[in-house]
């Protein structure tokens, strides 16, 4: 079946704007591969499947087994796309499993009957796996990629609020928690931006989404149609339990072209560097100011040290630097900036979500390691090693 099957690529603004990107066929694919791999070869068979913001049906694309597959979404437009494929023999789904449906602000009492008997029947919730590709749009961030107001449109974004934190600023995060919250026995596999994993302010969020993780892999986000920059989209597959969020994940890595080039792994539960320097003794008298804007290594062009506040990059937090702590903060802007330079280019949409972590407390007995800190220079001459991921 070809991609444009079950649908087309084609958006309005007021999609871009919700942060509706269509899979890409190359990772539709690779998506269903992985799904094999976790759960048989058999899976389309033995296993229901619910896209609840399956768009034009792009994700669908290639699935075999019409009568165990359910697709929804908000926009009855697109609902209306599917139907008129279905009717000419162009999308291999039932018209009675196609519906509009409000997936973050919907009774579940509305859905099709068929597929509420699955969900409200633990066994068979067993065999449901959500399969989606749900919006990216970010309700605030530091990013630049805000979409004002998006998530907070949402009535669960109120109810998750006290559950999951800042984590509700972003719609894919909504819909997971949901997804957790009303099928806490069925299977998830979902594209989204990596860093619910390990980003600091999704550590509620961690807390809150207890599943276990099946297997998954990255690829490069502009890969995506309408996606701007270069960070990592997950394809990541849990199975919700009453474990907690796993300490460790890995994860396949693969180039644009579907190539695999390595794995990944992330981490979550240890303390993150801007927690160490916020724990320094500052002392009273600044002779600096140190700019340390967020953990992960997407802000390094953001960490430097300063003469006044005036001149620190809008909107960054800092420390004062004092004879006090002026260790601990050569220490800080070395760290950042020497690991930033010695990852390739090529690269560096790998580790863009990567937090960086506190220091082992053994760093101070290392006098070579302290000096070579105090005289860090930032320099471009300095060539990369290989390193792996």
């Amino acid at each position: 079946m070809s991609m444009g099957s079950c649908g087309n690529n084609f958006l309005s603004d007021d999609q871009i704007r919700k942060g509706v990107f269509p899979t890409p066929q190359i990772w539709v694919e690779k998506s269903q591969e992985y799904l094999a791999k976790v759960f048989g070869e058999n899976w389309q068979d033995e296993y229901y499947i619910w896209d609840c913001c399956c768009g034009t049906g792009n994700l669908l694309a290639g699935l075999v087994n019409p009568y165990k597959v359910f697709a929804s979404t908000i926009d009855q437009a697109d609902i209306d796309i599917l139907h008129t494929s279905i009717n000419n023999g162009k999308c291999n789904l039932l018209a009675a499993h196609v519906f509009q449906f409000d997936f973050l602000n919907g009774n579940f009492e509305d859905l099709p009957e068929e597929l509420r008997d699955i969900i409200n029947d633990p066994e068979k919730q067993k065999k449901l796996i959500v399969y989606i590709n749900p919006p990216y749009a970010e309700g605030g961030n530091y990013t630049g990629r805000t979409k004002s107001g998006v998530a907070k449109n949402y009535a669960v974004n109120q109810k998750f609020k006290p559950l999951i934190g800042k984590a509700t600023n972003e719609l894919s995060s909504l819909f997971f928690a949901h997804v957790r919250q009303a099928m806490p026995a069925a299977h998830l596999a979902a594209f989204a931006s990596i860093k619910y994993v390990s980003a600091y302010n999704f550590q509620q969020y961690r807390q809150f989404f207890k599943a276990d993780y099946r297997g998954g892999y990255i690829c490069l986000a502009n890969t995506f149609d309408n996606v701007q920059g270069e960070f990592p989209i997950g394809f990541l597959i849990w199975s919700f339990s009453a474990h907690n969020f796993p300490a460790k994940i890995r994860t396949d890595v693969f180039n644009p072209k579907g190539q695999i080039i390595g794995q990944k792994h992330f981490y979550n539960g240890q303390q993150y560097i801007n927690e160490w320097i916020d724990s320094v003794k500052i002392g009273d008298t600044p002779i600096g100011f140190l700019s340390c804007k967020l953990n992960e290594f997407q802000y390094n062009q953001y960490v430097c040290v300063c003469n006044t506040k005036e001149q620190l990059p809008y909107g960054c937090k800092s420390v004062a630097v004092t004879e006090k702590n002026l260790i601990e903060t050569c220490v800080y802007l070395a760290v950042r900036h020497s690991i930033g330079m010695t990852v390739p280019h090529k690269e560096k949409w790998i580790r863009h979500n990567d937090p960086f972590l506190l220091p082992d407390k053994k760093y101070k007995r290392s006098v070579s390691f302290l000096n070579d800190c105090l005289i860090f220079r930032n320099s471009p001459q300095i060539k990369s090693p290989n390193l792996s991921f």
